[in-house]
């Protein structure tokens, strides 16, 4: 009767000493891996960090300043500001305790817990909210880089997965922060893992600067500068427009019909352009999302198909390492005519609307309704070509015109597929694609370099530094 129940048995004492009263607490992986880590030469957190989070109250945002982080700026490594909002100087000063320094942890403490970076120069100045902790060296000789790549390898995500506590978001305290287990390892071994990581983030931040050339060419070659977009201190932002134009477009927003837009559109006539409906060689399409927890749509990756969301649409990739999977049935059922295929470019037309990728990857899968397909052959422009456009500034502007405003933007399928593409020259497609691929080739490097030293991390406390370091040196 009893059978696949777990059972661990646990003092008053240690309850009280813990301060927590939920069994899930005390599930024997959980107490299985603290025994462990607590048998190695080990420290807290607490004991050679200072712990402190970010700002408590609210904060007025502005065009430029003090970088504000939120959990959803730290991301499995690194620092993503793709989307920073900024606040002023008073802020930073009114929060000095979470002023960031370089050399500081950053670890996300609400939501997706356990998200950890470490921050570099071109970071600062940065501050942040509470949501996110930060991790100050109180002593020499730790390298910050061996900590996160810790708190990154399962060892570290076993002690943020029992720690969260709460409702419906989870949260880790400062309290329950400070006396995470970290293991002590040699100088040796952490300046190697410290090298590493450094050489991660410096292919990343390579990898950038290589698709913001990209851009940079894309915007040059098009003639477009940044006036464009901006309106002048004396400029009337206003626009007359017949009932003609109504009739055509069968819009009656005024944000449609901004100037511009316009401007930016008039720019393309000099070049030959392509509707997407008539560029695709299957029609444009999207899937269909059921209710969360249906058991007759979804299963798990055991025997399912990859089911991509929009949110898996991340730096011009489709990526499939958090997503759903549907039943076998479905996919080759009700949703066969949106399978994704090799190469298939995706477009997220519900929520973030514009964001556009590539599916690279060899399983199967199929998408929800947030996304549609662009499916086409490179005889007249190539794909990373048009993913380049729609995520540029450029093509982020002209969406932002058709997208329609309501509780979650859309762009419905038929607005998606009368957009325009500017068609360049197929050599200069080329040159911009050579400085994309480079860009995922730095990128993949520094996906791989992260693997390899948050696995070195975990054979170095199951094996030894010696078995960790050799391991390294035959697979960097």
């Amino acid at each position: 009767m009893l059978e696949g129940l777990e059972i661990s048995e646990v003092s008053n004492l240690e309850i009280v000493f813990e301060n927590r009263f939920d069994s899930e607490y005390f599930q024997k992986k959980f107490l299985k891996t603290e025994k462990f880590l607590t048998s190695k030469i080990n420290f807290k957190i607490g004991e050679k960090f200072k712990v402190t989070d970010g700002e408590h109250g609210s904060v007025t945002f502005q065009e430029s300043g003090v970088k504000y982080l939120t959990a959803e700026n730290v991301k499995n490594g690194y620092v993503d500001i793709s989307t920073i909002r900024y606040v002023d100087d008073e802020v930073n000063r009114r929060n000095a305790r979470a002023s960031v320094e370089v050399g500081d942890i950053l670890i996300s403490i609400k939501g997706t817990l356990g998200e950890v970076a470490v921050a570099e120069k071109w970071l600062l100045p940065a501050n942040m909210n509470r949501d996110v902790a930060i991790i100050k060296p109180l002593v020499e000789g730790i390298p910050s880089e061996i900590v996160t790549l810790f708190l990154m390898s399962k060892y570290g995500e076993i002690q943020s997965l029992r720690c969260g506590s709460g409702g419906v978001q989870q949260m880790i305290t400062l309290e329950r922060l400070r006396k995470f287990i970290i293991p002590e390892f040699s100088e040796s071994f952490s300046t190697l893992l410290s090298n590493l990581y450094q050489e991660c983030q410096s292919n990343r931040i390579n990898s950038k600067a290589l698709y913001q050339e990209a851009e940079n060419l894309l915007l040059s070659e098009l003639g477009i500068d940044e006036n464009v977009f901006k309106v002048s201190k004396n400029e009337v932002v206003t626009n007359v427009k017949t009932f003609a134009n109504f009739e055509n477009s069968w819009r009656l927003d005024a944000e449609y019909y901004q100037p511009k837009y316009e401007r930016l559109e008039n720019s393309f006539k000099r070049f030959e352009q392509i509707t997407i409906k008539n560029l695709v060689n299957y029609p444009v399409a999207s899937g269909t999302t059921p209710k969360s927890g249906d058991s007759t749509f979804y299963t798990d990756i055991s025997d399912g198909v990859a089911f991509v969301r929009a949110v898996d649409i991340k730096e011009n990739r489709v990526s499939i390492n958090d997503v759903n999977y549907i039943r076998k049935e479905v996919h080759n059922g009700v949703l066969k005519r949106t399978k994704l295929y090799k190469g298939d470019v995706l477009f997220s037309i519900a929520g973030t609307v514009g964001r556009c990728g590539i599916f690279e990857s060899n399983c199967e899968a199929n998408i929800n309704q947030a996304c549609a397909i662009l499916r086409f052959d490179e005889n007249i422009v190539k794909r990373l070509y048009v993913i380049l456009f729609f995520n540029s500034t450029i093509g982020q502007t002209i969406i932002e015109k058709y997208a329609r405003q309501g509780v979650q933007t859309n762009l419905n399928l038929d607005e998606l597929a009368n957009l325009n593409i500017p068609i360049l020259p197929m050599e200069l497609q080329e040159r911009i694609i050579q400085k994309i691929q480079e860009s995922f080739s730095l990128k993949s490097q520094s996906e791989q370099l992260l693997i390899l030293a948050k696995r070195a991390v975990e054979l170095a406390i199951e094996e030894g530094e010696d078995v960790a370091m050799a391991w390294v040196r035959d697979n960097q």
